[in-house]
């Protein structure tokens, strides 16, 4: 009887040891396991720049520079956001080029279509695995601008369609990957104030540097210009896509021009009241943060406005026509409406830092006006 007590009384103190052992004796577990590790260097991983090369080597030089190559631009104006767009003759059909201009100085050389040796390492129609060969991607950047450190990060879509480079020379480019056959379809080579500007990628720490627009004595005759530039930049990516160039008439594009006025003068007549306190809190352009009116919201304002015939967007804030219409092609969400196969009337209207594309089915025997 005295050894099964003994017995029971060891059997208690072994189960009490091997139970609270973890509450008297823990043991610090590592921070991450190796695989967590791993992952975490990955995506903290310093971007490394590559060797500066082509357009970028002209990003802060005299717009001379690009006179030389190009020859004298062909249009030039202001952008209403200090700087100016200067366009280029190309040599066909399915090729763009423009500039922005800044005191003098070359902040942004935005090409699309066909490239020439000024593009290379790139070239259009290059795939992404393509780019992988020519440089490792990177989803984190930190940047230091006027004192302040800036980072800012590219989400998956980013990294598949809209990766940034960047140069030796402290100079960048954002390079634009259509949805259709993910190949290269636009460039836009910057200096880092306008990338931090145009503020395409998701800021995550540090002050954007704000956006002032410029009192300009003529906005209509400026709006006018960025419509023609983003009708044929429009054609261009259409082109390039093998679909047949889009038409315009005075109908389409004066109802894409009304639209902006009627919208922008009661916008709650068109917008439930959750996305018009959106719109409000996010149509300041010194804080650009995007708006966009697409699909059924897109509709009913149509129909409100008696155009039940076409289709289209609403898009603010749009500070660089070129750059943003080569992001609507580089957006799984947008770009599919501009792969119609039939024949197609395209208006679009801009009002300052507003955007409306207005897209109609036509008979490919119709004339454009």
């Amino acid at each position: 009887m005295k050894r099964r007590l003994i017995f029971f009384l060891l059997l208690l103190v072994a189960i009490f040891i091997v139970y609270l052992q973890p509450v008297f004796f823990t043991r610090q577990a590592p921070a991450y396991n190796n695989q967590t590790n791993k992952d975490v260097s990955q995506t903290s991983l310093k971007y490394e720049p590559i060797k500066v090369s082509g357009y970028a080597n002209l990003i802060g030089k005299s717009s001379s520079e690009l006179t030389n190559i190009l020859g004298k631009p062909l249009v030039s104006y202001d952008s209403g956001f200090g700087y100016r767009v200067n366009t280029y003759e190309t040599k066909n059909k399915t090729s763009y080029v423009a500039a922005n201009i800044r005191d003098g100085k070359i902040a942004a050389v935005k090409v699309a279509g066909n490239d020439d040796k000024h593009t290379v390492p790139f070239k259009s129609g290059m795939t992404m695995n393509d780019l992988t060969k020519v440089t490792m991607l990177y989803p984190n950047f930190s940047l230091d601008y006027n004192g302040e450190k800036i980072q800012f990060e590219l989400m998956e879509e980013d990294m598949n369609y809209r990766p940034l480079v960047a140069f030796n020379n402290d100079t960048f480019a954002s390079l634009f990957f259509n949805q259709k056959k993910s190949q290269l379809m636009g460039i836009t080579y910057l200096d880092k104030q306008m990338l931090l500007e145009l503020a395409p990628y998701t800021s995550i720490e540090g002050q954007l540097p704000e956006v002032y627009k410029t009192q300009l004595t003529d906005w209509d005759k400026v709006n006018r210009l960025k419509e023609t530039s983003a009708f044929e930049l429009l054609n261009v990516l259409r082109q390039i896509e093998n679909r047949a160039p889009y038409t315009t008439n005075f109908t389409l594009q004066g109802r894409a021009d009304d639209m902006i006025v009627d919208f922008l003068k009661d916008p709650r007549k068109y917008l439930n009241e959750e996305r018009f306190k959106q719109f409000e809190r996010m149509k300041d352009v010194t804080n650009p943060q995007p708006f966009l009116v697409v699909s059924d919201e897109f509709e009913q304002v149509l129909k409100k406005m008696k155009m039940p015939t076409v289709t289209g967007l609403y898009y603010r804030p749009v500070m660089d026509t070129m750059f943003q219409i080569m992001s609507f092609y580089s957006d799984p969400y947008l770009h599919t409406r501009f792969l119609s196969e039939g024949q197609q009337k395209v208006g679009v209207g801009i009002a300052e830092d507003n955007m409306v594309i207005l897209l109609e089915d036509t008979e490919e025997t119709e004339d454009s006006e």
